[in-house]
């Protein structure tokens, strides 16, 4: 009779260590989310940063229309943040990265009408860039909803940064913009 507690126990034991043994999987690492350095050159002005399923998204205001950032990462991003600027006109867009300066304008009633130049150091002088270019920055004009209109949000500018920069391992972008001229 004790024989058979014994085995029993045994037996029992070696289920329960069969069960964790099972249970035990290679730990699956989450990627750590980007650090991101936002400066801003008014102190008014405020950024927001969050992880959406498309990557990297920035929020930007500015009360003021005119404003600035720079946008800085330890490390190569595995892909270009998504920028949005709160802003009720963008009448210029400046986006400098390593040494490409790239300025961009957005006017006009829905559809927006975006043209946009290009200048670098081997090319000092500003070129006009189609969407092709690897340059290019896609911008489009998001309308808020009637209450955040009313709350004086009209809506945002989402900046598809070029994934060429990424690809180049740029790892800060400065930008200037203003929403009309004065």
């Amino acid at each position: 009779m004790a024989d058979t507690l014994e085995r029993i126990r045994l037996i029992g034991l070696l289920l329960l260590l069969a069960s964790f043994a099972a249970a035990c999987r290679p730990v699956q690492r989450l990627p750590l989310e980007p650090v991101i350095t936002i400066t801003l050159s008014k102190p008014e002005d405020r950024a927001e940063v969050s992880r959406q399923d498309e990557g990297t998204l920035i929020d930007l205001y500015s009360d003021s229309g005119i404003g600035g950032a720079t946008l800085a990462w330890p490390d190569a991003l595995p892909q270009a943040p998504l920028l949005r600027l709160h802003l009720a006109g963008l009448e210029e867009l400046r986006v400098a990265a390593d040494a490409v300066t790239v300025v961009a304008s957005a006017g006009g009633a829905p559809p927006q009408i975006v043209s946009q130049a290009v200048a670098s150091q081997e090319q000092t002088m500003m070129t006009a860039i189609a969407s092709g270019s690897p340059n290019w920055l896609e911008i489009t004009w998001t309308a808020a909803e009637p209450a955040a209109v009313t709350a004086g949000l009209p809506g945002y500018f989402t900046v598809h940064l070029p994934e060429a920069w990424m690809a180049k391992g740029v790892q800060e972008i400065t930008l200037h913009w203003i929403d009309f001229y004065r």
